[in-house]
C-alpha cells in the first residue's frame, strides 16, 4: 500500500494558501491587497529522518524547489535523481529552498515513505526547533501541495437578454467560478455582477470588471450576472470546495426551510481554502468571521480540516505588530475561537502546535492595555470593531472587555492542553471582571453603558448581548439585560446579520426562542423576498432596491454572499434541534430540541463523530445517533440516547 505524501513545515501550506488568497481581491479594476501583515512560509528547510534500511534500495527523493540530499556523511546528491540506500542505518536529510513557493518533498518506496515522522526545521543550518512534518491535506505523487484542490461542476446554464447594447446573462442564483471567453472581435468588456443593476452599471461604479481582446478562461470571481459589451460568447462553471454538506433542517413553516437552503448556499461558497467573508469584494480571512464560521460550520459540515486551516492562517507566525486584520475584537475572537474548536473537535495536539503562537498573539494583546485600569485602549493603528453600529467609542469600550475576559478564560483553559500554566489567566479575569463591573454596569439603567469617559451614559445591545452569551453575567443580571435590553424596543436595532446571530443566540440563551424564531422572518425572510438568492452583508429592510446594495459609499459594493449571514443554521441547530457538545469533541453530548413557533420539525446536526438526527411531531421526540455519551433532556427529564436505535419520547416541547 502506499502511504507516500508529500511534505512540508508544519503551518506553512496554510500560510503559503492565505498568501495566494489575499492577492486575490479586485476592485474597479485594480487589485486591492489587505491591509496587514500576511507572514510567508520558510523559504528554505531541512526534512530530516534516520532511516533504516533492511536491504540496499534505490528511491528519488522528488521536491518542490531546489536543493539536496546527503546521506549520513556522504556527498551532496540532487534531488529528483534516483539514489542509493545501502544497508544499515542512516541519517537522511534533505536541503530545499522553494522563494516562490511552498518547499515539500515526497519519497515512495517499500522502505522509506515520506509522512509525519519526518522531522523539519526551517533555515540551513539546523538550529531552530525542530517539528514534525505536516502531510495535511494529503497530496498524492502527481499532486502538488501549491495547488489548492477545488472541484468544478459541468458549464452552468444562463439566459440571455439583449439589453443596453450587449449581452446579459443570468446564471440563475449567486455563483463563483472561471468564466470562459470565446469568438471574441475587437475589446469586449466583461461586467460582473451580484445584482442584475451592478451588471448594467457604468465602470466606474461596477465592482468587478475587465476588457477582453482575445478568447480565454478569466479568474475566478463571484457573480450571478454578467453583462458582455461587444462580440463575444462566454460559459461559466462554479469553482467549489468539495466538502460535504451533512447537516439539515426542515420544518412545517416552509419560509424556514428557504431560508435554511439559501443559507447553506451561501456558507458554502464562502467555505474554501479557509472560511472567507465573502466571494466577491474581499474574499478574505477575517477573525470575528472566522469565528462565526466556525460555529455555523459545525451544524453544516463539521469539517475539522477547514476550521484547522482557517485557524492556522490567523495566528501570528514568528512575531506580531499589530491585531488580526488590525481589528482588536478579532485578536480576541481568534484565541476564543481555538478553544471553541477544541470543544469542537478535540484536538489537542493543534493547540500544543498553536501555543507559541498563541502567545506571541496574547502577549501582544496584553501589551496594549491600559495599565492603570487593564482595560483594552485603542492604540494607535487599531481598529476598534464590535460591529457596524453607533457605539460610543469615546474611551474604553464594554463590549470589548468583556471579548478580553472571555479571551483570559480561554487561555486558562487551552494552557493546560499546551503543558502551561492556566491560574494567572483565572487571576486576571477575576480581577478583570470587577473591574468591568464597577465601571460600566449602570445599575439605574440595569444595563451596560458603552463607555464611562464619556458622560454619555449610552446603552447598546452589544455589551448585553456578549455578557449573557459568554456567561459574564450572573442569572439574576442575565435576566435584567434581557428584560432591560435585549427586550427593549427603545434600544437601537441591530442591523447586520453578523451581530443578528449572536442577539439570536443571546436571546436562546434567555430563554425566549419565539422571538428569536419571528427575528427569521423579519430579518432573513425579508432578504429572501427582495430576491436574495444568497445572504447579504448588511440589510436593512427598509431600504429598496438599489439603495440596499450599496455600502462604503459605493452603489453596488456590499456583498451579496456573506458568510456571517449564514447564522440561522447554527441558531436551528444548537437551539430547536437542541444538539451541543457537552465535552470535547462530542465525546458527551446533549440534545435539548425546542419546537417555539413550530408544530412539526426535523434536521440532522453533523459532528467529527457521525450523525444525530432530531426530529419532533405531535408532542413525539424522536432521536437517532451514531454517538456514544447521549443525552435526550426533554419535558424536566433525561433519557439516555443509544448508538444506532432510534430512541423515541412523547414530551410536548
Amino acid at each position: 500500500m502506499n502511504n507516500a505524501k508529500w511534505i512540508w513545515y508544519w503551518g506553512d501550506y496554510e500560510i503559503y494558501h492565505s498568501l495566494k488568497l489575499h492577492e486575490r481581491r479586485e476592485q474597479y479594476g485594480t487589485v486591492f491587497p489587505p491591509f496587514w501583515y500576511l507572514p510567508s512560509p520558510y523559504p528554505q528547510v531541512e526534512f530530516r529522518k534516520t532511516v533504516e534500511a533492511p536491504c540496499d534500495f534505490t528511491v528519488t527523493v522528488r521536491a518542490k524547489g531546489k536543493g539536496y540530499v546527503r546521506i549520513g556523511d556522504g556527498p551532496l546528491l540532487p534531488v529528483n535523481k534516483p539514489l542509493v540506500f545501502s544497508k544499515g542505518t542512516h541519517r537522511l536529510l534533505v536541503h530545499i529552498v522553494n522563494p516562490d513557493g511552498l518547499p515539500a518533498i515526497y519519497i515512495n518506496s517499500p522502505y522509506l515513505s515520506t509522512d509525519e515522522s519526518f522531522a523539519v526545521v526551517p533555515g540551513g543550518n539546523g538550529t531552530a526547533k525542530r517539528v514534525a512534518a505536516s502531510c495535511t491535506p494529503a497530496y498524492g505523487e502527481d499532486e502538488d501541495p501549491n495547488v489548492f484542490p477545488f472541484a468544478y461542476t459541468e458549464p452552468l446554464t444562463a439566459t440571455q437578454e439583449q439589453v443596453e447594447g450587449g449581452t446579459l446573462y443570468d446564471f440563475g442564483r449567486e455563483t463563483f467560478g472561471p468564466v470562459t471567453v470565446c469568438g471574441v472581435r475587437g475589446r469586449v468588456g466583461i461586467f460582473y455582477g451580484e445584482s442584475r443593476e451592478e451588471a448594467l452599471a457604468a465602470e466606474k461604479d461596477c465592482s468587478v470588471w475587465e476588457y477582453a481582446e482575445k478568447d480565454g478562461v478569466l479568474p475566478p470571481r463571484a457573480f450571478r450576472f454578467i453583462h458582455v459589451r461587444g462580440e463575444a460568447k462566454l460559459s461559466a462553471c462554479e469553482e467549489y470546495l468539495d466538502i460535504p454538506e451533512k447537516g439539515a433542517f426542515t420544518c412545517d413553516d416552509p419560509q424556514v426551510e428557504r431560508i435554511w437552503q439559501c443559507c447553506a448556499r451561501t456558507f458554502h461558497l464562502c467555505s474554501r481554502e479557509f472560511f472567507l467573508d465573502g466571494i466577491k469584494r474581499d474574499r478574505w480571512v477575517w477573525g470575528g468571521d472566522a469565528r462565526q464560521a466556525l460555529l455555523i460550520s459545525a451544524y453544516l459540515f463539521a469539517d475539522r480540516e477547514i476550521a484547522r486551516r482557517t485557524l492556522i492562517s490567523l495566528f501570528p507566525k514568528d512575531f506580531v505588530f499589530q491585531h488580526v486584520n488590525t481589528i482588536a475584537d478579532y485578536s480576541l475572537f481568534t484565541i476564543i475561537s481555538l478553544w471553541e474548536y477544541y470543544e469542537l473537535f478535540g484536538d489537542a495536539e493543534t493547540v500544543r502546535c498553536l501555543w507559541e503562537r498563541v502567545k506571541l498573539l496574547y502577549d501582544f494583546i496584553h501589551g496594549r492595555l491600559a495599565p492603570e485600569t487593564g482595560l483594552l485602549v485603542e492604540r494607535e493603528g487599531d481598529w476598534i470593531f464590535i460591529d457596524w453600529a453607533d457605539l460610543d467609542k469615546n474611551g474604553p469600550l464594554a463590549a470589548e472587555q468583556i471579548l478580553l475576559w472571555q479571551t483570559e478564560v480561554c487561555m486558562a483553559r487551552l494552557a493546560p492542553l499546551a503543558g502551561a500554566d492556566g491560574a494567572p489567566h483565572r487571576a486576571r479575569a477575576d480581577a478583570l471582571r470587577k473591574t468591568i463591573l464597577a465601571l460600566y454596569f449602570d445599575k439605574e439603567q440595569g444595563a451596560f453603558i458603552d463607555s464611562y469617559t464619556s458622560g454619555r451614559r449610552q446603552v447598546t445591545r452589544h455589551a448585553a448581548i456578549l455578557a449573557i452569551l459568554f456567561d459574564f453575567a450572573d442569572a439574576e443580571m442575565a435576566e435584567e439585560l434581557f428584560r432591560r435590553v435585549l427586550k427593549n424596543d427603545a434600544i437601537p436595532a441591530i442591523k447586520t446579520p453578523y451581530f443578528k446571530l449572536y442577539e439570536l443566540m443571546a436571546l436562546c440563551k434567555a430563554g425566549d426562542l419565539v422571538y428569536a424564531q419571528e427575528m427569521l422572518g423579519s430579518y432573513w425572510g425579508k432578504m429572501l423576498a427582495m430576491g436574495a438568492t444568497s445572504m447579504w452583508e448588511q440589510f436593512d429592510p427598509a431600504q429598496p432596491i438599489p439603495a440596499c446594495y450599496e455600502m462604503y459609499g459605493n452603489p453596488y459594493e456590499k456583498s451579496l454572499c456573506h458568510a456571517w449571514s449564514a447564522g440561522p443554521i447554527y441558531f436551528l441547530g444548537r437551539y430547536c434541534l437542541g444538539v451541543s457538545a457537552t465535552a470535547p469533541g462530542y465525546e458527551t453530548y446533549e440534545v435539548r430540541p425546542k419546537a417555539g413557533l413550530y408544530r412539526s420539525f426535523s434536521g440532522t446536526v453533523p459532528t467529527a463523530r457521525g450523525n444525530i438526527h432530531v426530529a419532533y411531531e405531535s408532542g413525539r421526540i424522536s432521536v437517532l445517533s451514531d454517538l456514544s455519551g447521549g443525552t435526550l433532556i426533554a419535558a424536566g427529564r433525561e433519557y439516555a440516547i443509544p448508538v444506532g436505535t432510534p430512541l423515541t419520547v412523547e414530551a410536548e416541547i
